[in-house]
């Protein structure tokens, strides 16, 4: 009984463990696409104001702004560059959250054939228990040995 209330308390630890992975995950995700919302904003205030800050010089050096190009070639590519980034750091961490899932469900694996490895030996130890009196009873020193067996049992702390 001992033995299957661990498991069970195993088991709901387990559970908990994979909830809680669960939302430590979906924050991390929120977290970052929040983050990436942020930083798109943030990205996109200062491309604005560079880029006016660029036609004010360029109107105060009397060049027309077309003939910078590179500017919103510099803009364009580093957002490109930050978005592979986030991409790549949303990618790990799904393959993050998918390799503990998948050692979660190895370990639900392992109790489960604990189980029923604990089912196997509590039936082969009920029937030992019924044979080896059985035989001891028509071994010649059969008394003496059913004694020791009874005093063997008595002082177990078996369920």
């Amino acid at each position: 009984d001992e033995y299957e209330e661990e498991i069970r308390h195993q088991q709901e630890t387990m559970k908990h463990v994979k909830e809680q992975l669960k939302q430590v995950h979906e924050d991390e995700l929120q977290r970052l696409t929040a983050e990436n919302d942020k930083l798109n904003s943030e990205l996109s205030k200062l491309s604005q104001k560079l880029q006016e800050l660029v036609t004010h010089i360029a109107k105060q050096q009397e060049k027309d702004t077309t003939s910078l190009p590179w500017v919103q070639h510099i803009l364009d590519g580093s957002h490109e560059k930050e978005m592979k980034n986030l991409k790549e750091e949303v990618e790990r961490l799904k393959n993050y959250c998918q390799d503990q899932q998948k050692q979660i469900r190895e370990q639900c694996e392992t109790v489960r054939i604990l189980e029923r490895t604990n089912k196997q030996l509590e039936l082969d130890n009920e029937t030992l228990a019924f044979k080896w009196p059985l035989s001891l009873l028509g071994d010649q020193n059969a008394g003496r040995k059913f004694s020791v067996l009874v005093k063997l049992l008595g002082s177990c702390s078996c369920g």
